[in-house]
Formats: structure tokens, sequence, C-alpha cells
């Protein structure tokens, strides 16, 4: 009856008696199984702070578009030089809406102009290539006057001053409305002038 007692107490005993191991048993001991998850759960938290777009989404996937995309669309109507000025470049629209007072300049093309109460006030200071008339810009719809002006302007790059005529084109004219230009200009000639008209 001894033996038998001996026998149960022993088969009886779960404190591992045999002293047997997890890695006899195909497992991993504890500290193994600690460090395995501490690894796992640093790569998790790894992947879930990585704001660099671990899963390669696309612009188009969250509703955007791509940086080419939109620089292949804006290089079709905006260029800008290395000074930092932007020129228009193939720009199509049906109309550009101006306000009606304007509190600092707008430059467009050689002009430089405001208007205040309906009155315009502009400045150039243009050089001509050649001889003949000379385009310095053309307004917009909303700073053109009614009628044709014409105002006086003295050239003083040379020794003696020579007056040449400034033509602004008024909505009466059936043809380049808006347009300044200046009547028989000498070539590689500077011209400058500040004028102002009602509109």
């Amino acid at each position: 009856m001894g033996l038998q007692k001996e026998f149960d107490s022993h088969t009886s005993d779960a404190s591992n008696p045999h002293k047997v191991t997890a890695s006899q048993v195909g497992s991993y001991s504890k500290s193994e199984s600690d460090d395995k998850l501490a690894t796992q759960k640093q790569a998790m938290d790894s992947h879930v702070n990585n704001k660099a777009n671990p899963h390669a989404i696309t612009a188009s996937q969250v509703g955007a578009y791509s940086k080419q995309e939109i620089d292949t669309k804006l290089s079709k109507a905006v260029m800008a030089d290395d000074s930092g000025k932007v020129i228009i470049k193939d720009l199509v629209a049906s109309s550009i809406t101006l306000p009606n007072d304007t509190n600092g300049w707008i430059t467009l093309q050689n002009l430089h102009y405001k208007k205040k109460n309906g009155l315009v006030s502009f400045w150039f200071d243009f050089t001509t290539t050649a001889s003949g008339t000379a385009i310095v810009g053309t307004f917009p719809d909303g700073f053109i006057p009614p009628n044709d002006v014409m105002f006086v302007i003295v050239n003083w790059t040379t020794t003696t001053a020579s007056s040449k005529v400034l033509q602004l084109t008024g909505l009466n004219s059936s043809i380049n409305t808006g347009l300044v230009g200046i009547l028989n200009a000498a070539a590689n000639t500077r011209y400058t002038g500040h004028f102002t008209f009602s509109v």
C-alpha cells in the first residue's frame, strides 16, 4: 500500500517533479515569451507611429492630386522666374473680375495701375526695342475709358527733350480696346510717365 500511495502522490503532483523545461515541450519560457512579445509590441508601436506613409497610399486614393499633377496644371498657367515674379502663360479664362477700387498698385505687363472713385491712375517705365508704335500694355475690363485718350509723354534720355503721343484705346473702339501704345516711338529708348483718367 505504501508503494501505491507513493505512486498516487507522484501522479497527482502538478509541480513538475521531473523538471521538464519549456524547450522540451516545444514552447518558449516565460522570459523568452516576454522578450518576443516586447519585440513585437515595439515593432507594432513603431508602425502605428510611422507618419511616412508606410502603406504607400497614393494621392488619388485619398481624393487629391499628386504633386506632379498639380505642378503640371500650374505650369500650364503660371510660370515664376528666378526673381520670384510670376507671369501668366497660356491661361484661358472667359472673364477676369477686378475690384472697383484697389488699395495697391496692380501690375499687368508694363502697366502699374490702381482705381479709386472712378479715377484710374497708371504709370510705366518702359524701354522700346524697335521704332514705331510701342505697346506698353492693355488694361482689363473695368479700367478702360469710354473714349480714346491721348497723353503727351517726353523722352528725356537724349540731350534734347522730344515729345511723343501715348494713346489709350477706349471702349468706343471696335478693336484693341484698352490698349496703351506710344505712337512713333524711337527704338531702344526709355519712356516713362504717370497719368490719370476717368472711367
